[in-house]
């Protein structure tokens, strides 16, 4: 793979699928995705990664739009882009917003006061000492409700390792990864396979 790397790196440009899908073309996407699946400690056998050339945030919306149900965004205060995006696009949903830590009990009261929540949203903005112990604790609390865990974060994956499997999340959104994916404006969603296919079939 090195002569695709050195070549991605002279010219990223002509290896955008938007440009060109030759087979070399192929090659390279197929070695990024599966790098990108390496990260989270997950592999093609359950889950695959899908490359768009936009923004995480856009990443984020075009599936969103897909899931069925209303949705419970967890963010932080200063940062409420999910929950803006969800009201453009009219969705249903209700807020939960944090200080630096989210609090599992608080959000344990807002999904037991509403039943027809099918799916958690959290934006993981910053990687602390504390974050990773009680984002386990989070995954286990959406497991118990048998909710969808979509995990929205610009920490730097190559960097900060983040167990996706350990933490049930579904799906992953992200471009945090410029050494990745060696392209320009780069999004990128993970997610299990099965979720994928069922959105498919049933669109």
């Amino acid at each position: 793979m090195k002569r695709y790397e050195s070549a991605m790196i002279a010219e990223p440009y002509r290896y955008s699928p938007a440009i060109t899908w030759q087979n070399d073309c192929q090659i390279i996407m197929d070695y990024i995705r599966n790098r990108l699946l390496n990260l989270v400690g997950v592999s093609e056998t359950n889950y695959c990664s899908v490359l768009v050339q936009d923004s995480r945030q856009f990443c984020l919306a075009s599936f969103l739009t897909s899931i069925e149900g209303k949705l419970l965004i967890c963010e932080e205060q200063d940062d409420c882009r999910i929950a803006h995006l969800v009201k453009e696009q009219a969705m249903p949903h209700c807020s939960y917003s944090f200080h630096d830590i989210p609090e599992v009990t608080e959000i344990e009261q807002v999904l037991r006061a509403d039943a027809t929540i099918s799916a958690f949203v959290m934006n993981y903005t910053e990687d602390t000492a504390a974050m990773l112990p009680r984002m386990l604790e989070i995954a286990q609390l959406v497991k118990d409700h048998q909710l969808t865990f979509i995990l929205e974060t610009s920490v730097n994956l190559e960097e900060i390792y983040l167990p996706m499997a350990d933490l049930g999340v579904d799906l992953l959104v992200s471009s945090e990864v410029k050494e990745t994916t060696m392209l320009p404006e780069v999004g990128f969603m993970i997610c299990k396979q099965s979720m994928l296919a069922s959105i498919y079939i049933e669109k």
